[in-house]
């Protein structure tokens, strides 16, 4: 039993680490889809999970130990009675003679006063993780917000913005913006901080200065509605260890197979999901190792189409897509089917400019870098 339970204890808890493994990976995601409060739910019920089975695991080892130390009380407990008659009831005698029996009987009692300890161990250490990640859900409960955005109307502005990782300035004074319903190219070259502005936009990156959207400052709105305004695709393309259906669907609720099925034509993945054994339901492996890098990039896709925000954020999107699907992937977002839609696109293809009604490009400067439009 005790083994059972130690393998079952061992799996819980390795599931805990790869949940928690997952959701570090895919911050953005979760952040950008208001999904911080399910992933700690979700962290929660595997937790739970681990709890029980290792306070069984616990118990299923303490008795052990308990019956071990109990059965060899007894057997001293009677020699003591065996051995009574020969010092014909004299009991300091026979103290001195099994005075070692007193040290087994303590440690006894404290074996028992274990299982009470680990116990209380284990409800700690659980009760200070389940704190720390809802803290980490609600690291802005100290923002004072004083607006709902629920709708894009106008535009957002970047009015000499610097932004930081920790301590250390990364870009500076950046000053655009971007109207409603453009469609906005983001070029530079690698390591410039361009994945760095959605997340700043995103509100997810320690900046100064300021960014509004229709002349509301970022800082004080509500982020959940915030974000519900945006659809982000993300560069690393890591999913979640689940199915392909779980992956397209993140963020989204209501969502029907047949939208699914719309969305993944668009983006010719509906024919390679059902080559899939378990077709929208086939597994995709640790950070999607079982699929290919274009299939990846399609179901990130395929969420940030199937969130049908009103502007979307797509960080190198045609990376790892073959030639027809990345054309039809543009033809899509710059084309009349996203037309009421804001789009910021990273694109490193400089023959797709012209496509764009804006240009953004973000030049080295030194140990700085300064955005031109």
């Amino acid at each position: 039993i005790k083994l059972m339970y130690k393998k079952r204890s061992n799996s819980s808890l390795v599931a805990c680490d790869k949940a928690l493994y997952e959701a570090f990976l895919n911050v953005d995601v979760i952040k950008s889809n208001n999904m911080e409060i399910y992933e700690v739910k979700k962290y929660h019920e595997k937790v739970r999970e681990y709890e029980k089975v290792y306070i069984y695991y616990g118990m299923a080892e303490d008795m052990l130990e308990f019956c071990q130390r109990f059965l060899f009380v007894l057997i001293k407990v009677m020699v003591f009675i065996d051995m009574y008659p020969l010092y014909k009831g004299d009991v300091t005698e026979l103290r001195k003679k099994t005075g070692a029996l007193n040290l087994i009987i303590e440690d006894f009692s404290s074996s028992v006063f274990k299982v009470g300890s680990i116990y209380r161990k284990i409800k700690e250490s659980l009760l200070n993780s389940r704190l720390a990640f809802e803290y980490l859900a609600c690291a802005d409960v100290n923002r004072k917000v004083t607006h709902v955005v629920q709708f894009f109307e106008s535009k957002i502005e970047f009015r000499g913005v610097d932004v930081f990782a920790k301590e250390r300035k990364i870009l500076q004074n950046l000053n655009f913006e971007v109207r409603r319903g453009e469609k906005v190219a983001l070029i530079g070259k690698n390591g410039l901080g361009k994945s760095t502005i959605f997340k700043t936009i995103l509100g997810m990156q320690k900046y100064s200065g300021i960014i509004l959207i229709d002349g509301v400052s970022i800082d004080a709105v509500d982020l959940d509605a915030y974000r519900s305004l945006f659809s982000y695709a993300p560069q690393g393309n890591f999913l979640f260890d689940d199915t392909i259906y779980y992956n397209i669907t993140y963020g989204s609720s209501d969502v029907s197979p047949e939208a699914v099925e719309t969305v993944s034509k668009k983006l010719n993945l509906h024919d390679q999901v059902m080559k899939q054994t378990s077709k929208y339901n086939t597994r995709v492996g640790e950070r999607g190792e079982f699929l290919s890098g274009g299939m990846r990039q399609k179901i990130i896709l395929a969420r940030a189409f199937l969130r049908n925000a009103c502007i979307f954020l797509f960080d190198e999107p045609l990376n790892n897509l073959d030639n027809v699907s990345g054309d039809d992937f543009i033809n899509i977002v710059l084309g009349e089917a996203f037309a009421d839609k804001t789009v910021i696109m990273i694109v490193h293809n400089h023959e797709l400019l012209n496509r764009f009604d804006k240009t953004i490009c973000i030049d080295s400067n030194a140990y700085m870098r300064t955005v031109s439009i």
